[in-house]
């Protein structure tokens, strides 16, 4: 068979008119011969006809015969024209070409590829668009974390408290921090047992981690801020039991085995340390005065200021803020990791209602809702509520990090608008801070529906800081376990305020007297 063709194609060469032509017109060459050029030309048009034909066994399944023992620029055309029957794995060379075959080999290839996909990942919508969608199962394959994205969806299950729950995807993972901050007065006693209720629980799903802050003081003076007395600040660490038992209980009611604890982490201030670090600051907010005499940061207007006691408690606050911010992003740089929405709550707080950090006014279906809009309390606003807020990262950073930074521009702007104010806290987030949050595109809500109570150093709680009195007593009592009695707060202390008064000693038949 061979033969054969090798035959036809010389006696096709040799009766050419160009080699005849070109014999005849050289009379110093043999009439049998022909020009060296032209031989080249024609054995090239033997190798395209050569080609033709081992394409054609090659379909048969006889190509493989004798492919590679054909010289080099043989057998690389012929590689580079059957390739496209070749495997999957086929070189780079072939990409591109454009065969029918080719084309619908690959499509069968990626219909068996999506066929071995779970069923969570990939669903045809009545439009045609691909939509992926993994369960957290899914997204923790191997014992790693959990995705902490949110895609939110009006029909989402409901957790035991009534919160929706998230469906985690495995799109870029989300990463949540729930931070605390300030002086934890009755911790142990009163913050600790409602926070476990009303903010870890809620938050659970989401494995966010925590950062806390504490001011490291044994004793507080009596002030605006109640009748003072012995602290205790080390009960602040038994938030790390706290949320590691309620992770663990997560996971084992959602199957994850215990997949990821999340990370608690502390730091503390003491006075020395305060004083160190902003007693710079201290001395200018106590002595800076305009051209009249009048102070330009103390508030003097505000008639329940103390000079120099409460812009020093202001400064405290700010500068706990600011350092439980650093422990963070200390945290942040470590891991090469990046917090997309955090929580700065209070740690003298008797949380009454659920803090759901991924929902805006208890609406947690709209995802785009919550990944621009912060949350900040609907009372005690003069004019606004600065006692906690959550949302997105960058707005929290300004809220909590940038006071220091943006006061003295502050004080020089309301100097002018509003004299005798300087660094009254609700006025600063009101006219700066949440300004600055808004030129990041992110809205600010704030929720009617939220309620926590300062709780004392005296194991007490004021009671009509937000909702119903007798509603909040009624809450409060079940979780802490113990009965309290209903009193007014001495007027010398502060005007108005309803205390529930909850230390040890106080028995059922005191608190119903």
């Amino acid at each position: 068979m061979f033969s054969g063709s090798r035959n036809r194609r010389s006696q096709t060469v040799t009766g050419s008119p160009t080699c005849s032509s070109a014999a005849s017109a050289s009379s110093s060459q043999s009439s049998s011969r022909c020009p060296s050029s032209t031989l080249a030309s024609n054995q090239r048009r033997r190798s395209l006809r050569d080609l033709k034909t081992w394409k054609v066994m090659a379909l048969f399944g006889l190509g493989s015969l004798g492919i590679f023992s054909m010289d080099r620029y043989f057998g690389r055309a012929l590689m580079e024209n059957v390739a496209i029957y070749s495997t999957p794995s086929s070189s780079k060379r072939n990409e591109g070409i454009r065969n029918p075959r080719r084309k619908q080999q690959q499509q069968l290839q990626r219909k068996e590829q999506e066929q071995q996909l779970p069923v969570q990942q990939m669903h045809q919508s009545q439009n045609g668009e691909k939509q992926q969608q993994l369960t957290s199962q899914l997204s923790h394959q191997g014992g790693g974390r959990k995705s902490n994205k949110q895609h939110w969806t009006s029909g989402a299950t409901k957790l035991p408290n009534g919160q929706p729950r998230p469906i985690y995807t495995a799109k870029t993972p989300e990463r949540c921090a729930i931070c605390f901050w300030g002086l934890p007065r009755a911790f142990s006693a009163l913050v600790l047992p409602t926070l476990i209720e009303n903010v870890l629980k809620p938050n659970a799903p989401y494995q966010c981690d925590f950062f806390v802050h504490y001011h490291y003081l044994e004793q507080e003076a009596p002030s605006r801020s109640g009748k003072g007395g012995v602290l205790n600040p080390k009960e602040v660490f038994e938030l790390e039991d706290a949320v590691k038992q309620v992770a663990s209980e997560q996971a084992t009611k959602v199957g994850t085995g215990g997949s990821h604890t999340p990370v608690v982490r502390f730091t503390k201030t003491t006075e020395e340390d305060f004083f160190e670090r902003r007693g710079e600051f201290i001395n200018k907010t106590r002595s800076a005065k305009d051209s009249r005499g009048r102070y330009v940061y103390f508030p003097y207007k505000e008639k329940s200021y103390v000079y120099p006691t409460t812009t020093d408690n202001i400064i405290r606050m700010w500068d706990g803020l600011s350092a439980v911010s650093q422990l963070m992003k200390e945290y942040e740089t470590e891991q090469g990791i990046e917090y997309t929405r955090v929580a700065m709550l209070r740690s003298d707080v008797a949380f009454v209602t659920p803090i759901n950090i991924y929902s805006v006014n208890g609406d947690a279906t709209s995802s785009a809702m919550i990944q621009k809009t912060a949350v900040v309390p609907g009372f005690a606003k003069w004019p606004v509520n600065d006692r906690m807020i959550y949302g997105p990262a960058p707005a929290v950073r300004i809220w909590a990090a940038e006071r220091f930074r943006r006061i003295d521009q502050h004080v020089r702007m309301i100097a002018n608008a509003r004299p005798g104010h300087g660094m009254q806290d609700e006025y600063f987030l009101d006219l700066t801070i949440f300004p600055a949050i808004h030129a990041l595109g992110i809205d600010i809500e704030e929720d009617e529906s939220m309620c926590f109570l300062r709780t004392r150093v005296d194991e007490s709680v004021w009671l009509n800081d937000c909702g119903d009195v007798d509603k909040n007593r009624r809450i409060i009592e079940p979780l802490i376990k113990r009965p309290c009695r209903v009193s007014r707060l001495d007027e010398n202390i502060k005007k108005g305020v309803i205390q529930l008064e909850c230390r040890e000693g106080v028995t059922k038949e005191t608190a119903e007297a």
